[in-house]
């Protein structure tokens, strides 16, 4: 039996573009033009199924008809044959519908569930999908591919002193220039804060890892304009491959991870290669900062002093703490019961305590819970402390409530 269009309805005549008049007597294939939406191959008609099988039909989920004017319309049918009073077959009926709208929304909430709200970067659920595809292509042509983990040096402080809608600002134009200086086949996620993971399509040697991590620290050593705000940063680079450094996904970034970790302690703006031994540094590091919280929580610290004697004199004008610890009032009462002078006592302040911005404040609180005389105390910074970051340094001491000397 010949397909062949008999009547269109006018919803019919608006999606396909042909009025009924002229539509009369064509072929169904001509009029109803399907073709696969994922292949773009062309789909034969639940009509033409129908007049050869006396069977309903209906299309695939990914079905779209191609307009007469060339327009795509993702649409969804039901189709049945027609019978006469005899039972005999002798025509077929199809419905359908035009499903942008929904085909749209379904695509929306895809991409968002696939991708990070703030840069519109591929997120972990994402990434994972694509480094799981890039292992298993791997194992099957035997070849390597690398993996970098990047972390933004300073971001902290930015967040911290300009508020967090600069530094949201702050992070799409990072992740604006991270796309930038790779390439389109090249995947590059939001991990999370200020973690970035770049998954090349085609590194697959060291050499090639390292140049793609230059790259990127070149890049990202221009400085951002932000409104009125210049901000600069760097970043932090270490670099995993599959299968010397891990099997699956999550092995591949924790030991990128640790690398990137590596790469801070060397001084920013640097790349590291993943090593096993780094591995060890770490549960190392790990076990002491829990033996050390533990031992905080137990009050297992004895806190020692190491006395400075002037020459001249023979006098002990100021002491030190030899191991961190807190400086309690009893210190001064003994001392002062036992007939020893007012004595000054020296403590070193640490990087991660200095660039807090509560620093001072949280200083005088300190002495003002404990009743230490603050003229006796001497709160000390190393040269790394301060050069760490000048200006923060610089802006910080600025609003010192506190006199201090160089």
């Amino acid at each position: 039996m010949a397909g062949r269009v008999d009547h269109l309805n006018i919803a019919a005549e608006l999606v396909t573009g042909w009025p009924r008049e002229e539509a009369r007597g064509r072929s169904v294939a001509d009029v109803l033009r399907l073709i696969d939406g994922v292949s773009g191959r062309p789909i034969t008609s639940p009509v033409e199924h129908i007049l050869h099988s006396d069977q309903a039909s209906n299309l695939s989920g990914d079905a779209i008809l191609v307009s007469r004017h060339g327009r795509r319309i993702p649409i969804e049918d039901s189709a049945t044959p027609i019978h006469d009073w005899d039972r005999q077959l002798v025509g077929a009926v199809m419905v359908f519908r035009d499903i942008s709208d929904t085909v749209a929304l379904t695509s929306k909430i895809r991409h968002l569930a696939q991708h990070d709200f703030l840069t519109n970067l591929p997120n972990r659920s994402l990434l994972d999908d694509r480094i799981t595809q890039a292992i298993a292509l791997s194992r099957r042509n035997d070849i390597h591919r690398v993996l970098l983990f990047l972390d933004l040096d300073k971001f902290k402080h930015i967040n911290d002193s300009l508020g967090h809608a600069v530094g949201d600002q702050f992070l799409q134009a990072v992740s604006e220039r991270l796309v930038g200086c790779v390439r389109t086949s090249d995947t590059v996620s939001r991990h999370g804060g200020d973690e970035f993971v770049v998954l090349p399509a085609n590194e697959r040697r060291p050499g090639d890892a390292a140049h793609a991590a230059k790259k990127i620290l070149t890049a990202l050593s221009s400085p951002f304009r932000i409104g009125a705000q210049e901000l600069h940063t760097s970043t932090s680079i270490g670099i995993s491959d599959f299968p010397h450094n891990g099997s699956d996904a999550a092995a591949l970034i924790k030991n990128a991870d640790t690398a990137m970790y590596h790469a801070k302690e060397l001084g920013r703006n640097n790349y590291q290669f993943f090593h096993q031994n780094m591995n060890t540094r770490a549960v190392e590091r790990q076990l002491v900062e829990t033996n050390l919280r533990l031992a905080l929580e137990r009050d297992e610290f004895i806190l020692h002093y190491q006395p400075k004697v002037a020459l001249q004199t023979d006098r002990i004008p100021a002491s030190k703490p030899c191991c961190a610890g807190s400086i309690r009032n009893g210190d001064w009462s003994c001392w002062r019961d036992s007939g020893m002078p007012d004595v000054s006592v020296a403590v070193n302040i640490s990087a991660l305590e200095f660039r807090h911005r509560d620093f001072f404040t949280h200083a005088i609180s300190i002495f003002d819970v404990t009743g230490v005389d603050r003229t006796h105390v001497q709160l000390e910074l190393t040269e790394s402390v301060l050069m760490h970051d000048v200006a923060a340094s610089a802006d910080l001491l600025g609003k010192c409530p506190l006199s201090y000397t160089w």
